[in-house]
């Protein structure tokens, strides 16, 4: 369940929503990544941005700015129950979000 809320906020809360907001069509596109590094579940995210620094993305461009903001924070929490990193960078019109999360139990 929480590796569907995972993926659910990275791609619906900044992917996809990001790239909706892109005036150049050149740049728009969502790139999915997910595989086992060592023991570990990496999920990367990468998508189109016109975004210069990386402290720009705290802010979000919906109506009623007070009501949003979950979907990070729901993020956060995931990646530190799992004892996780998360990672975010923007390189040359791409933003990089990556999540590492070592202690997952397999069924």
């Amino acid at each position: 369940m929480n590796l569907i809320l995972l993926k659910n906020n990275l791609l619906t809360n900044s992917a996809i929503e990001a790239c909706e907001k892109l005036e150049q069509e050149n740049i728009r596109f969502v790139h999915v990544e997910s595989r086992m590094v060592k023991k570990c579940f990496l999920l990367e995210v990468k998508n189109g941005t016109d975004l210069q620094d990386i402290c720009e993305t705290g802010h979000t461009g919906k109506e009623n700015p007070e009501g949003h903001g979950f979907g990070m924070q729901n993020i956060k929490n995931i990646v530190y129950r799992y004892n996780g990193m998360l990672n975010m960078e923007i390189q040359e019109n791409v933003f990089v979000l990556s999540v590492l999360l070592c202690n997952l139990e397999v069924s």
